[in-house]
């Protein structure tokens, strides 16, 4: 994916951020409701001097692109949206299967900073990496 961006970055300016308590961002107590991570993109907007962008949404942030598309349609000029879905019915159930699906691939421990603000799910996803870890 880093290739792809520096690819883009070649002929297109790229503004890129952390949502809130992933990255480089500081720890959130709870998981930042889609308003507040929009206010976020267009924080990072103004910031960055950029009037409007072509926005790029991946996996769940299709639906803050999505949103940010719709709620400042003078501020997006184009909306790429990529692997992302409409809702996320069981947030638990499905980190669990992710665990289990990532299992046999080594190096878990350092998707661990990439998982942030699962609230009461945070322990559940540490403890099976914490099992996955073991197993590798």
């Amino acid at each position: 994916m880093a290739r792809w961006f520096l690819r883009l970055g070649a002929f297109a300016r790229v503004i890129m951020f952390d949502k809130r308590g992933t990255g480089l961002s500081d720890p959130v107590s709870e998981v930042p409701s889609l308003d507040l991570r929009m206010d976020d993109a267009r924080a990072v907007m103004d910031a960055a001097g950029s009037e409007s962008a072509a926005f790029l949404g991946v996996s769940e942030g299709g639906a803050l692109a999505a949103l940010f598309a719709a709620t400042y349609p003078q501020h997006c000029l184009q909306l790429v949206l990529y692997g992302a879905f409409a809702r996320f019915p069981n947030a638990a159930e499905a980190l669990k299967t992710f665990l289990m699906l990532a299992e046999p691939f080594a190096g878990l421990s350092q998707a661990q900073p990439r998982f942030g603000g699962l609230g009461a799910e945070e322990g559940i996803c540490w403890q099976q990496i914490a099992n996955c870890n073991k197993i590798i």
